[in-house]
């Protein structure tokens, strides 16, 4: 998703820009974020972890864990996947020299890496001194914004370890390559706030990304948002909404029709954007209002069994589909356009969580 210069200096003063109380609804290009991960297995894989630091030109690290046993290979494929770049533009560097990539990362245990971008593989014009902001929001936005039209079905695998435990508490995300590899790119923590609980979710690599799924007190819909413009962080602009998944059965167990609400996306890829002041301004209530002018509704349902087989559809076009393994311990996703990669984890969250719900209502 090309971003001009101008954009990038635009966005990053998102953060002190004023903002009106009326809604707000227009169509631009998206955004920025910052991960959270559960203390106790944070605490376990950096045990297991080599400690490296990978640092860009610019001066900022990525925070990014490989084991003890991983190869300089699947950090540099690790890497050119969280910046957008096709695996030759990425060259790892040690005290001045190129990493091999069949060199073990326990070789470099408490050092520095350098992280080098070759310049095929940069946009135009974009300054060296830029590159840590440029490529944060060149990853934020192939993870958030719509999938383009033109592309194909984007696999994703999505683990959430047990079903057996009384509530999941924790969600892994990755992305299916071609060639069959997945690269791990969200993360998921369950939260308890004053009212229910959501989901606080990280881009992987990225400490400046704060993604949200939230839980209504009643349990029947699950709000999607872009953290970045929290209000609670008092930066005076209102949390953006990119989406509601409803239950619009009455029960919990059984089949369920659900509904997917979403800021409209265009052909050409851009969405309408909410960042509603109020609670009459949301995504859901303009939904039940019939303000449906810049808004998409996704329907579908679930299996009988309550961590089964998920489907949603736009227009008699299937545009989700989760199906679970046989253990039940991951779910092999599949999306296309007019969702995005954080959208389709946001579902499959809502759905599994709400599953979760039922057993313990059985």
């Amino acid at each position: 998703l090309p971003i001009s210069q101008a954009l990038l200096l635009k966005m990053g003063n998102l953060g002190s820009a004023s903002r009106s109380k009326v809604q707000e609804v227009r169509y631009a290009s998206n955004y920025s974020t910052r991960p959270s991960q559960d203390k106790t297995s944070a605490q376990t894989a950096e045990r297991a972890a080599v400690d490296i630091s990978f640092e860009l030109l610019s001066g900022r690290t990525i925070p990014v864990k490989f084991s003890k046993e991983a190869k300089c290979s699947s950090a540099r494929r690790q890497l050119a996947s969280l910046c957008s770049l096709a695996l030759d533009s990425v060259e790892l560097l040690s005290a001045g020299r190129a990493v091999a990539d069949g060199a073990r990362l326990a070789e470099f245990d408490g050092g520095t890496i350098q992280v080098v971008f070759r310049s095929s593989g940069l946009e135009a014009k974009t300054p060296i001194n830029e590159i840590g902001v440029w490529h944060s929001l060149r990853v934020r936005a192939a993870l958030i914004n719509p999938l383009s039209q033109a592309a194909e079905y984007q696999r994703m695998l999505v683990r959430c370890g047990s079903v057996k435990s009384k509530s999941l508490q924790a969600f892994q995300c990755g992305i299916l390559s071609p060639d069959g590899c997945c690269n791990q790119v969200f993360t998921a923590t369950k939260k308890q706030a004053s009212r229910g609980c959501y989901f606080c979710v990280g881009i992987e690599g990225l400490q400046e990304c704060k993604l949200r799924v939230g839980r209504s007190a009643a349990g029947r819909e699950y709000y999607l948002a872009d953290d970045c413009n929290d209000p609670s962080a008092q930066t005076g602009e209102a949390r953006r909404e990119l989406g509601v998944l409803c239950f619009c059965s009455g029960r919990r167990l059984g089949p369920l029709r659900v509904e997917f609400v979403i800021p409209r996306v265009l052909k050409s890829g851009t969405s309408a954007q909410f960042r509603p002041a109020s609670l009459e301004e949301s995504v859901l209530a303009l939904r039940r209002r019939g303000q449906q002018a810049h808004l998409q509704v996704l329907r579908g349902s679930t299996s009988a069994e309550p961590f089964g087989k998920v489907e949603l559809m736009l227009d008699n076009q299937k545009v989700f589909q989760a199906v679970p393994d046989s253990e039940y311990s991951s779910w092999a996703v599949e999306c296309c356009h007019p969702l995005s990669c954080f959208q389709a984890f946001g579902i499959a969250i809502a759905i599994l969580d709400n599953a979760s719900l039922a057993r313990i209502h059985r």
